[in-house]
């Protein structure tokens, strides 16, 4: 992996990742709906990356691999997953005040018509807003969402519960 050049310093390895790789890894994340898997992969991928960037650490002589903690706790930003939770608070902010007329809201919004297979139907994109929003406790979230004042406090909330910078 480009990350683990003895010619690059630790912090440039941290931007490296921060910029190009982190952008293009959740390019669009607004939008996506994730099932576990997805939130399992993509916290491995980071972690994969993270602790190429930090290596191991030497204990009595021996090296050994850092563990998820210590890793965040060095990197001090949330995990991409929390980042992409965030995203799509900001989006359905937008959707909600969003004429009915324009295609981003109509598709974003649509239920799947036909059938579909036995078991339990997979979640949409709303299903995960909601459930982002239950855990800030957010009981009518449409509401909150065309209030501009309202939607940045929330926003705001959101970080702080997850940790993650303003920027």
């Amino acid at each position: 992996m480009y990350l683990k050049s003895s010619f690059l310093k630790f912090r440039t390895e941290l931007l490296l990742y921060k910029s190009p790789v982190r952008s293009v890894q959740t390019y669009a994340s607004q939008t996506w709906p994730l099932t576990l898997r997805d939130e399992e992969a993509l916290g491995i991928f980071e972690r994969k990356i993270l602790r190429c960037i930090f290596d191991g650490i030497q204990v009595d002589g021996s090296w050994r691999r850092r563990s998820n903690l210590e890793l965040y706790k060095i990197y001090k930003q949330s995990d991409t997953l929390k980042f992409v939770k965030l995203q799509r608070l900001k989006w359905v902010g937008h959707l909600t005040r969003m004429n009915g007329d324009r295609c981003s809201k109509k598709i974003s919004l649509a239920k799947c018509m036909g059938n579909t297979p036995r078991g339990r139907p997979p979640l949409g994109w709303i299903d995960c807003v909601e459930k982002d929003l239950n855990i800030l406790k957010v009981k009518n979230w449409k509401i909150v969402a065309k209030s501009r004042d309202t939607r940045r406090k929330l926003l705001e909330k959101a970080r702080a519960h997850s940790g993650i910078s303003s920027h």
